[in-house]
């Protein structure tokens, strides 16, 4: 087999897995649920939302996944979400968020720390 076949093979493949995720979620969507959730199909915390107007992102569903299963690798978390590789790869380059141990991915969980409005005075 020729390189170029092998590439458009390894496409279709692609394609092929990212309708079956789409058909998976319209199911759990709809009430034909399958009891093989993936991360599309897992509620994103509102914490994980960004400007995109509610809607779920890859680097929402890479965050989803690592919280749900836990320090994943890049295989691993193309395997749970449908997100490309390369996409993951540009997602934990977000050092604020990510960090690379054993390799896997892990998040970097921030505390949020909670200033009281109330300044006590001496009088």
């Amino acid at each position: 087999m020729t390189q170029d076949v092998e590439n458009i093979i390894a496409m279709i493949d692609r394609k092929i897995n990212a309708l079956n995720q789409a058909k998976q979620t319209l199911r759990s969507e709809f009430g034909n649920g399958n009891a093989n959730m993936t991360v599309s199909s897992v509620p994103v915390s509102s914490t994980t939302k960004n400007k995109t107007k509610g809607k779920v992102t890859q680097k929402d569903k890479v965050i989803t996944a690592i919280r749900q299963y836990g320090p994943l690798g890049r295989k691993e978390i193309h395997e749970k979400t449908g997100v490309p590789t390369g996409t993951i790869s540009a997602v934990v380059n977000d050092r604020t968020m990510f960090v690379s141990k054993d390799e896997k991915w892990h998040l970097i969980e921030k505390e949020e720390k909670e200033e009281s409005p109330l300044e006590t005075t001496e009088n």
